[in-house]
């Protein structure tokens, strides 16, 4: 008897609860919820080391305390005996005696297997519902251990409900588990902190509010991990900067590095300059065994994430690494880095070329491959990429920078490029001054000659969009739709996005206005689903958007938005006004003369007097002096402050006018003070003037309401019922439009 009972495993009794709670633990709700509601009868969290999995399994046995066990299988590995010893006396509470839990059958694995086992299966069968969380089953190596928890997993009954946790990727049953609708699966994406729990992780152990922009980074660098990111909370406790600290690189050695082998190490840190370790390029990289190596860490850990033909490897590994090659060599990164530059140039990436060649230092390569990338490549990355080469660019770099800034709706730093002169910069300037709203200057800043049907390259295509453009604002609709035309099929040729995307934004105007609603809901169509496939690589097709709201053909979110201020697209000041005008058209359509003054108030005022062009002079008021002469937009109106100023043009004073609304004096003063602030007036008299300039009042306002005033005491009760029969007046007196199409107007 002393000699069995030498032979059996003892359990430290820690490893069969949960561990404990800490102070700063964030509580994750939603994934609480999944584990409370799931109906399958098995459930795997499967993740990197760090990503939570133990303390989120804690929390919610913490609150089923009722018939449930905990077994912590790590940290060492498990043996089969070491299993089963420690699931067994888990249990014990639970089954109770006569379960076969004898010193006997906790020693012998044949004696585990052929009858502990089995019995103990029965007794659950008779127990009732309860849980089992078996954490760390990646500490189990032993083949035989491993094959018998398969078993039992398989054959347990139904009402016990088994928790399984993993550091390593799936196996065992849990493909036949898959199969057959019997598993529920966490995985390191759901794990993965959102924003809203990054920040009150950091905040809870930093114990300090912290920035959007510290959240922002700490959550897109560390992925979400929960390790890392308390671990920067930690450092952000003691002072110092956000970043990665030391303490990250420690643990991910410590976890993670040394407990591989030296081949399996070294080929972590020679790939850790790679975006992704495709199999071929690794090959070019670091050699085939490096290939090897990584697949072998691949099958025993979830550090490296699967892809089609190879792997991603987890931020926070691939920054420890990068680290750690960056000080212990860096003359073998500038190899691996040109290694990279050769293989990617001569498989066509220029894009991914380019980043090794800047980061190996070869400049005037990295020069050669931001050029040949565009228009291909990512606008905001080429923005960054030239930022980082000025001032040693040379001007073919700078003209393609800001043409990526344009993309993105970077004016300023648009101009900053275009400070070198070369052939083709007078297209981008022309494309930078319609984004400015300069119409006047697009024209004549084109310095390209412009060939009928076939631009060869992208600053022609931008040629004959900004001249197309510049014809549209002017009213020559003909040539502007040749112009466009042509640009949109060659910005297609060349997958110009932004080029494409503006050029059908214009097309849609000049179907509108050429009254042919099918080519414009065509252009409309296009011009969206271009630029939503990828919004980065565009600016916003304000006008299709608009034209697609109000015809009703697609939920656009682009309505008009009372009281904010007037938004100028990134498209620019011209393509905001137009599709103002479009929603003045549907309000106005509708009878709702309130959104349709301020759908043109705001089309006015993102427009200069002089740059407006003939055709939104004659869309968005009868006199071209309506539009505001003013270079920065004026904040609009509410519709509420729309109703006090209306009634400060009649006979009423502010008590009298806050009577009649229901309102305190004060209030009304705070409206009116308000409206004196946004018009940029002093006084009653300054606002009710520029009000008629700028449309918000019709002429002849006052003359009506101040005779309806003499008919009763309810002024601006008038005011505001007045609005029906002036609308349907109004209305009358326009062509009629139904929803289904904005109304044209010729020029």
């Amino acid at each position: 008897m002393t000699d069995v009972l030498e032979r059996v495993p003892v359990i430290v009794r820690s490893r069969l609860r949960p561990p404990d709670p800490h102070p700063d633990e964030v509580c994750r709700t939603r994934l609480l919820s999944r584990l409370d509601t799931s109906a399958e009868p098995v459930t795997l969290l499967a993740a990197p080391q760090g990503s939570g999995k133990s303390v989120l399994l804690a929390q919610w046995v913490r609150r089923n305390t009722d018939r449930c066990a905990w077994v912590s299988l790590g940290p060492q590995e498990a043996t089969l005996c070491d299993v089963w010893s420690a699931i067994l006396q888990a249990l014990e509470p639970i089954c109770g005696e006569g379960s076969g839990l004898t010193p006997q059958g906790r020693a012998d694995p044949r004696n585990l297997l052929d009858r502990s086992v089995p019995e103990l299966l029965n007794r659950l069968a008779e127990v009732g519902p309860l849980i089992l969380v078996l954490d760390g089953l990646d500490s189990v190596v032993d083949p035989r251990a491993k094959e018998s928890l398969s078993h039992f997993v398989l054959q347990a009954p139904s009402h016990v409900r088994i928790i399984l946790s993993t550091c390593r990727p799936a196996a065992g049953p849990v493909p036949l588990l898959r199969a057959t609708g019997r598993l529920n699966e966490i995985t390191t994406a759901d794990l993965r902190f959102t924003v809203p729990e990054t920040r009150q992780m950091l905040e809870l152990v930093a114990r300090r509010t912290v920035t959007e922009e510290e959240v922002s980074f700490l959550h897109e660098r560390l992925d979400g991990w929960a390790a890392g990111l308390r671990l920067a909370a930690i450092a952000l406790r003691a002072g110092r900067p956000v970043g990665l600290p030391q303490e990250i690189i420690d643990y991910i050695y410590t976890e993670v590095l040394d407990k591989t082998s030296p081949e399996v190490r070294s080929a972590i840190v020679r790939t850790s300059i790679l975006s992704e370790l495709r199999y071929g390029l690794v090959k070019a990289v670091a050699g085939r065994k490096a290939t090897q190596a990584l697949a072998s860490f691949a099958s025993s850990s979830l550090f490296l994430r699967p892809i089609a033909d190879g792997w991603v490897c987890h931020p926070a590994l691939k920054a420890a690494a990068t680290d750690h090659l960056i000080q212990t060599d860096p003359a073998m990164r500038q190899v691996l880095e040109e290694r990279a530059w050769h293989h990617l140039a001569q498989e066509g990436d220029l894009l991914g070329a380019t980043a090794h060649a800047f980061e190996a230092g070869m400049i005037s390569q990295a020069s050669e491959l931001v050029v040949d990338s565009w228009p291909l490549a990512e606008p905001e990355y080429l923005v960054e990429c030239v930022s980082q080469l000025d001032p040693e660019m040379d001007s073919p770099v700078a003209l393609v920078g800001a043409a990526a800034a344009l993309a993105r709706g970077r004016a300023d730093v648009a101009h900053q490029f275009l400070k070198k002169q070369c052939e083709g910069a007078g297209a981008v300037r022309g494309l930078l001054c319609l984004q400015i709203g300069e119409l006047a200057n697009a024209r004549g800043a084109i310095d390209l000659p412009l060939h009928a049907n076939t631009p060869g390259n992208w600053c022609q295509v931008i040629s004959h969009l900004v001249v197309g453009s510049a014809d549209l604002w002017e009213g020559r609709l003909d040539t502007a739709i040749k112009r466009l035309d042509v640009a949109a099929e060659a910005a297609e040729r060349l997958r110009y996005c932004d080029a494409l995307v503006r050029a059908l934004d214009a097309l849609v105007a000049c179907s509108v206005q050429s009254g042919n609603p099918e080519c414009a809901r065509e252009a409309a169509m296009k011009a969206v689903d271009v630029h939503r496939r990828d919004p980065s690589r565009s600016t916003v097709p304000a006008i299709s958007l608009a034209y697609l709201d109000v015809t009703g053909l697609q939920e656009s979110g682009a309505r008009p938005r009372t009281g904010s201020p007037p938004h100028v697209p990134a498209g620019g000041p011209h393509q905001a006004a137009f599709a103002e005008y479009l929603r003045a058209s549907s309000a106005r359509a509708a009878g709702d003369l309130v959104a349709y003054r301020l759908a043109q108030s705001r089309g006015r005022s993102v427009l200069k007097i002089h740059q407006a062009g003939a055709l939104l002079c004659a869309l968005l008021g009868d006199d071209p002096c309506m539009l505001s002469a003013h270079s920065e937009p004026v904040e609009e109106l509410t519709s509420r402050e729309l109703v006090v100023l209306k009634a400060l043009s009649g006979p009423l004073t502010l008590p009298e006018i806050a009577r009649e609304l229901h309102v305190s004096h004060n209030t009304i003063k705070t409206q009116v003070s308000s409206l004196f602030r946004k018009l940029d007036v002093h006084d009653r008299a300054g606002a009710l003037h520029l009000a008629r300039k700028r449309g918000l009042i019709l002429r002849g306002h006052h003359d009506e309401l101040t005779s309806q005033s003499r008919h009763g005491s309810n002024f601006v009760h008038n005011i505001i019922d007045s609005s029906s029969s002036r609308t349907k007046r109004v209305a009358a007196a326009m062509p009629t439009t139904g929803r289904s199409s904005p109304a044209p107007r010729s020029p």
